[in-house]
């Protein structure tokens, strides 16, 4: 029998070109853009750019003059740095160039002596007035040196001077003798001044937050606790130590008042017993605590605050106390540009006008998210 030949059948296959889809671009804003570039590589201003950065320059003088003044002279500084606030947001407003100072005058908010600093500007790119190192008269210099106790406030200290202190010395002079009085902070200020003006390196603080952790979680393991500040944006050196902690059985506020559990006193009681405080700054609350914490092989005083916030708050409260202050700004003004307020309570969302609806979170993240931020960790949130 004939076998029949087989055929073979080629098929083409056709293959239809495909554009691969272009990548998608992010639309987050990277806060890193804040101040991170080198003033080599910034474009030189001119015209009412150059104005509004030289009186930018002048309100940061000018704020360095209020601090090292007091009384009627503060207040002077306090008016003079309103002034070149409101030029500034005319400038910003003007839709146009500016050319002369005689020009800026018909703008609101700028007067004669705004006007002939334009003109300086525009003719020489700064201002002499920036080059002039503030004079600090000696009651000013006394106060600034008073205030550097924890505890002592400017207006603690101008009291002080009226009773007659003279210097730090004779205020401790005068305190022992009765002559004036101190609060309890203010003596554990005195006491511990000198160990406080010492920065804390870091590994210290690692270890110090190593046997603090251990010593919570004995009495409370299901406590959070974060050590924020400087520190965790790993700088090498830090002034206090900031920890915040959090437990997930006081979930809101109406948690917080309802509990029987003194959660913040018991681990406050807890880290006296084994050595880890030494003094207190202020009375033990429930949810905020100053004291003195001292590393055993260091023998310094150590200034740490602890804070307990609700659970709800914890993530939006780390954000908040890591910092840094220029971070928390610009992230604030984000979050009201998005119809949001964030403070370090919670992210809480605006209707109808009014601050109505907190935000939940379980991250930091989370709340980059909300905002379209890119999440930066918090070595990188060191923004100028």
């Amino acid at each position: 029998m004939a076998t029949t030949p087989t055929t073979t059948v080629k098929h083409v296959i056709r293959l239809k070109r495909v554009e691969a889809p272009a990548p998608m671009v992010s639309t987050k804003i990277d806060l890193r853009q804040y101040g991170t570039q080198k003033i080599s590589e910034t474009p030189q201003s001119h015209g009412k750019q150059l104005v509004i950065d030289v009186l930018s320059q002048l309100i940061d003088h000018t704020q360095q003059v209020k601090n090292s003044s007091t009384g009627e002279e503060k207040q002077k500084q306090g008016f003079r740095i309103s002034q070149f606030k409101k030029a500034i947001s005319s400038l910003k407003s003007f839709d146009g160039e500016i050319t002369t100072g005689r020009q800026a005058k018909e703008l609101p908010g700028i007067g004669k002596g705004i006007a002939d600093r334009i003109d300086i500007i525009l003719r020489t790119g700064t201002l002499p007035e920036l080059t002039e190192v503030p004079e600090m008269d000696a009651t000013t210099r006394l106060i600034n040196e008073l205030t550097t106790v924890t505890g002592i406030g400017e207006a603690n200290a101008n009291k002080f001077i009226e009773q007659g202190v003279t210097s730090l010395d004779d205020l401790r002079l005068k305190a022992s003798s009765g002559i004036v009085k101190l609060t309890h902070h203010m003596q554990m200020g005195l006491k511990y001044y000198h160990d406080f003006q010492q920065k804390i390196p870091f590994g210290e603080i690692v270890e110090l937050g190593t046997k603090m952790k251990e010593c919570v979680h004995q009495i409370f393991p299901e406590i959070l606790v974060e050590i924020c500040g400087s520190h965790r944006r790993l700088r090498p050196m830090s002034g206090d130590i900031d920890v915040l902690m959090a437990t997930p059985t006081i979930m809101t506020e109406n948690d917080l008042i309802k509990t029987q559990v003194h959660y913040l006193k018991e681990i406050v009681k807890s880290l006296k017993n084994v050595g880890f405080l030494v003094d207190d700054l202020t009375s033990q609350g429930d949810t905020k605590y100053m004291g003195v914490c001292m590393h055993p092989n260091v023998k310094v005083g150590r200034h740490v605050d602890i804070r307990l916030v609700t659970y709800d708050s914890f993530y939006p409260a780390i954000v908040y106390f890591t910092g840094s202050m220029m971070l928390n700004k610009v992230m604030r003004t984000i979050a009201l540009q998005k119809g949001y307020t964030l403070n370090e309570y919670g992210l809480y969302r605006f209707v109808n006008g009014q601050k109505d609806v907190k935000v939940v979170v379980n991250s930091e993240k989370a709340i980059f998210d909300l905002l379209d931020l890119v999440y930066l960790e918090p070595k990188d949130r060191e923004i100028n």
